[in-house]
């Protein structure tokens, strides 16, 4: 691929996008999905082996300081790369994000470090650490999903053919706990919903003592249903997906407690109003269950305790917001079930507040007063009083480990390089792992003490030929937003650019909720990024009103003003972008993927467009055809907000389009589904609007597989080219 302007290159290696999608992987394969054992003892997680980089192994390593090896080998168990997948398992990776071959789940089994259970091609297997043993467990072969271990070891419990099921590791003998599944029932198994909108993956949870195992049973009867094509060369099947869309009906979920010896199960009664199972947690140290229940509006989370053997709910607090309760991990009951922590942004951000019940009535302490917001409650060390979390730093850019002691005092920061800390704990921690990036240097993985002191490097992944490549250094901007907020932005000026030269730029936006892409982190996009650079375009990316890692007023500023404020912003970033002395103005584009889809489309909609041209990657073109959960908490529901709508919506100003346009999707999307861009295509066509176009038949909203993905980027550059390049002005 040529370049689009002659450059002076400083001394370094050139990329390009056969190498980008090529093994080994350039960002380096660290470790993926790490869990502590319950003591603390030793790390598991997934990781490649070997030569083959698409295809996870199971690995452990002895902490503070051992040796990471090799557990199981997937290959020396199931021919992996030719396991066909039920679609319930397509759907639950896609849920994930989760696209590779091989080991994609684990689960400790037991209170130490000695076994480890994990499902692989429709057995299940249990994997010994001292000597490498593996034993399969399942006699037939079969889907099981949701695969968990009972906290002591005795059981492990799984989904099979939408009924729950434990089998005993003692005996060996199996015990179904539900017998009413079927192709619209479904028990122990999170909703499509949960999974995808609310950050909750299981379905089915273990009391501490074994004796419990609470699941949710889910009706989808009563939710539309959506037909979806998967084409093949010779062949195309279609699927029929319950697919619950805004303002539309969604699965009935409902709470039940089983005794695992099989004698019974009994309904938990939560509130008859329509609304969410949204989270259910044990006490560790007596059976009692923690449910949180949040409205279908969102602006109400209710918390309930339940107490074996009755399971009697009673309402604990309720948590209560204008706009809207954001769920989070954060709840974390202590011994005895008289108190627990709880976050909430009731001052203006999210702080740690620990509840104690006092004569009966439930007071609240706040632990934090930190100046951004805590991002998650983490764990609790007994032994020292002390609680984990992660914060925000730098106006969101950072994320710090930090503690705090339990009867009150001092915040200290555990984590002392500038950048990204993503930390993993065991409930008592001693140690910790901490997965930590910069913007320009890949996760590496660590071991540090409770003090932040590091023990142990488990990958420190040097990623030579990465950080040997040409790259510009990122440049660290604020602009202001039209309200005077500040905005975080980052911009990524050609290599070797030359002075009296203009260059084009591109905007790589998400603009969304949820997701920051000018933050000290390492990006995904990163080597993409480093390659637009070396063919002459710089890269500019910004986070507007809406994105995490700020206080409560900045994420609820789009509460019903989707495709408004956060556009704006990102039309303010291109201007100053514009404003630089190296940016040819006439040569700005954008491009962005979902929500970011979305943004790029309804900012090369706006009369005042910046753009020259955008790329829309599976973007949301009609916000009545996206989810329930999602929707509904930034835009209400439809019926009663359509105005909201109206105004956030793409296919309404599709007959303004006057420039270049390409256009995405995957025909197999089961999140943004087809219909919002063949929606989009038919107001163009009928308006006789030229467009680009590349669908992929078969693949999801990840566009997965290597030879897609660099195809995609392929078409992707070359439209970039050809509409900014020198000779789009011919």
């Amino acid at each position: 691929m040529s370049t689009t302007t002659r450059l002076d290159h400083p001394c370094g290696s050139r990329l390009d996008l056969d190498r980008l999608f090529a093994d080994p992987p350039l960002v380096g394969a660290a470790p993926d999905h790490i869990a502590l054992s319950s003591d603390g003892a030793a790390a598991a997680w997934l990781a490649p082996g070997g030569h083959d980089f698409d295809t996870l192994d199971l690995w452990v390593c002895g902490l503070p300081d051992g040796t990471p090896r090799t557990l199981v080998r997937a290959r020396d168990l199931a021919d992996v790369r030719h396991v066909r997948l039920s679609e319930a398992e397509r759907a639950m990776r896609e849920r994930l994000r989760s696209y590779q071959h091989g080991i994609m789940s684990f689960a400790w089994c037991g209170p130490g470090a000695e076994r480890v259970v994990f499902p692989l091609a429709g057995n299940l297997f249990l994997a010994y650490v001292r000597d490498g043993r593996v034993d399969r467990l399942s006699v037939e072969t079969a889907v099981r999903l949701d695969v968990q271990a009972s906290p002591r070891g005795s059981y492990v419990s799984f989904v099979a053919g939408n009924n729950l099921c434990v089998l005993d590791l003692r005996t060996g003998i199996e015990r179904w706990l539900t017998h009413d599944g079927s192709d619209t029932v479904s028990n122990g198994l999170a909703e499509f919903i949960a999974q995808e909108e609310m950050g909750r993956h299981h379905g089915h949870f273990w009391s501490g003592d074994e004796a419990w195992l609470a699941f949710l049973r889910v009706d989808e009867a009563s939710v539309g249903v959506q037909v979806r094509p998967r084409i093949h060369a010779d062949r195309t099947e279609l699927y029929q997906q319950r697919y619950p869309a805004a303002g539309g009906a969604n699965a009935t979920v409902d709470l039940y407690v089983a005794a695992v010896d099989g004698s019974g199960a009994r309904r938990v009664p939560l509130p008859r109003e329509d609304g969410y199972v949204a989270r259910m947690v044990w006490s560790a140290d007596i059976p009692k269950l923690w449910i949180q229940w949040q409205s279908r509006d969102q602006r109400r989370v209710v918390l309930y305790e339940a107490s074996a053997p009755q399971f009697d709910p009673q309402e604990v607090w309720t948590e209560a917001d204008d706009a809207w309760v954001p769920l989070t991990d954060d709840f974390l009951p202590l011994a005895g079930g008289d108190a627990f922590l709880w976050s909430s942004e009731r001052g203006g951000s999210r702080q740690i507040l620990l509840y104690r019940r006092v004569d009966g009535a439930w007071r609240a302490t706040p632990l934090t007063a930190c100046p951004e917001p805590v991002t998650a409650v983490l764990g609790v060390d007994a032994a020292q009083r002390r609680v984990f979390f992660t914060c925000a730093g730098e106006m969101g850019r950072q994320q710090h480990v930090c503690a705090v002691p339990i009867d009150g005092g001092d915040v200290q920061v555990l984590t002392r390089e500038p950048g990204w800390h993503d930390p993993v704990f065991a409930p008592g921690p001693a140690r910790f792992i901490d997965v930590f990036s910069t913007f320009v240097q890949p996760p590496r993985v660590r071991v540090l003490d409770d003090s932040g002191r590091v023990l142990a490097v488990v990958d420190d992944n040097p990623a030579r030929e990465l950080l040997a490549a040409e790259a510009s250094d990122p440049q660290w901007v604020q602009i202001e937003a039209a309200d005077g907020t500040p905005l975080n932005g980052v911009c990524l000026e050609p290599v070797g650019r030359r002075a009296g030269v203009r260059y084009p730029a591109l905007v790589h936006v998400y603009a969304g909720p949820g997701i920051q892409l000018a933050a000290r982190r390492f990006l995904r996009h990163r080597p993409l990024h480093m390659l637009l650079n070396q063919l002459g375009f710089g890269v500019f990316l910004l986070d507007g009103h809406g994105t995490p890692g700020r206080d409560r007023a900045f994420s609820r500023s789009i509460h019903h003003r989707l495709g408004d404020i956060e556009i704006e912003d990102q039309v303010l970033g291109a201007r100053w972008l514009a404003s630089q002395p190296w940016v040819d103005p006439s040569r700005i584009g954008i491009w962005g993927w979902s929500y970011g889809g979305y943004a790029s489309l309804m900012a090369l909609l706006r009369d005042d467009t910046p753009f020259r041209a955008a790329a829309a990657i599976a973007p949301v073109t009609d916000w009545r055809l996206y989810d329930t959960h999602y929707t509904e908490r930034y835009l209400g529901l439809p019926q009663a907000n359509a105005l909201s709508y109206e105004r956030a919506d793409v296919l309404p100003r599709a007959r303004r389009l006057n420039r270049p346009l390409l256009l995405v999707h995957g025909m197999a999307d089961d999140n943004v589904l087809f219909e919002h861009s063949l929606r989009l295509m038919e107001e163009l066509q009928q308006a006789g609007i030229v467009f680009e176009l590349m669908v992929y038949p078969g693949r999801g909203h990840g566009l997965d597989g290597r030879s897609t993905q660099l195809h995609l980027y392929r078409t992707l550059f070359g439209f970039f080219q050809r509409h900014l390049g020198p000779e789009a002005d011919r």
